[in-house]
């Protein structure tokens, strides 16, 4: 008798100790942070968003800094030069192409006469010397360019620096001061004044003033561009 009785205290306690550990489950690795931001249990189990950053902070400050103020976009443009008797211009280029989320960007650049046989291209990396969620940015300028001026040829490595202004992701201005170093005579200087402010988050529109001073001649032009964000 007294060996039926103890069988059955044992059992007992053993299903008494396996629904108290089914009432008392481990703890969430957020349920701290969750007392101490009085958050509902049931809107955390409900919002996996609220879950991954309870589990893991982002760091804010640092996305702010890594963000680019001035995105990467698909430039159009259409230019006047009156220098050259009103000719005017179109062009395209891809800006700001960064490299694996490094302070690293590729551009490249075409652009055609409608009237005359003149034209460049080229494409050249920047290397942003600051974080690039800065209002304020420097980066060398280091590329190849490939230029037609009435029918000559200047061609050859471009390097400079380009100086940015910027209200991140809405407005920027920059400034790029470049020498084209060409193969067979004296450099090309070229000066590139623009501005960009974005109309909604996919479109902007541009303006652009540049100065190129050549051999041959000395060119403003003024243009216009519509650019897509990425």
């Amino acid at each position: 008798m007294r060996l039926y009785t103890r069988f059955l205290c044992l059992t007992a306690l053993c299903g008494a100790a396996a629904a108290w550990g089914q009432e008392q489950p481990n703890p969430l690795p957020y349920s701290n942070r969750a007392v101490d931001l009085q958050l509902d249990q049931s809107l955390i189990r409900s919002s996996p968003v609220l879950r991954r950053w309870l589990q893991r902070p982002p760091d804010l400050l640092q996305e702010i800094d890594n963000t680019p103020a001035v995105p990467t976009r698909l430039q159009l443009t259409v230019s006047t030069v009156p220098s050259r008797g009103g000719d005017t211009e179109w062009g395209a280029s891809l800006q700001d192409l960064y490299v694996a989320g490094s302070r690293v960007s590729l551009s490249t650049e075409y652009a055609q006469s409608f009237v005359s046989q003149n034209r460049q291209w080229g494409a050249h990396a920047r290397v942003y010397l600051f974080p690039l969620g800065s209002q304020l940015n420097v980066a060398p300028v280091v590329g190849y360019r490939h230029l037609v001026i009435d029918g000559l040829t200047f061609q050859g490595p471009e390097v400079g620096t380009r100086f940015v202004l910027a209200s991140p992701q809405a407005a920027d201005i920059s400034l790029l001061q470049s020498f084209v170093l060409n193969y067979a005579g004296p450099p090309v200087g070229r000066t590139v004044l623009s501005l960009g402010y974005a109309l909604s988050p996919l479109i902007r529109i541009s303006a652009l003033i540049q100065w190129q001073n050549s051999l041959v001649r000395q060119d403003t032009t003024y243009g216009i561009g519509l650019e897509l964000v990425n």
